[in-house]
């Protein structure tokens, strides 16, 4: 035999119609159980759909106007001034603490931004 080009195979013509359905078997088959799942399982299939940015972004929102309503009552009241005075002389080591815990982490990120801005 010679080994120069062989003649293609000739090609069968599908035909149009679709292609039959399976039929399944009428025996009884005893149908295994699904294993159980734990508790965590499920929680963490639930909190993998949830959206954390959106999430506390809403309860952002939620507790600025809840504050908002807040300042609101107390200005009709006519104690809005008395309040934060009072608040401001009890607490104000924990608010100055806070505060100044807030402007240091708030300078760390933003040095951190800036240097990798740079690269």
């Amino acid at each position: 035999m010679a080994q120069g080009k062989q003649k293609p195979a000739p090609k069968i013509e599908e035909s149009k119609a679709p292609p039959a359905k399976k039929q399944k078997p009428k025996s009884r088959s005893i149908k295994k159980a699904p294993p159980p799942t734990s508790p965590w399982v499920k929680a963490a299939s639930i909190l993998s759909n949830i959206d954390f940015i959106r999430l506390f972004r809403v309860l952002f929102l939620a507790l600025a106007v809840g504050f908002i309503v807040y300042q609101y009552i107390l200005l009709t009241k006519g104690v809005f001034i008395k309040t934060y005075v009072d608040l401001w002389h009890h607490h104000k080591m924990i608010l100055l603490a806070g505060a100044a815990f807030i402007i240091y982490t708030s300078f760390i990120f933003y040095l951190g931004y800036r240097t990798a801005k740079k690269r």
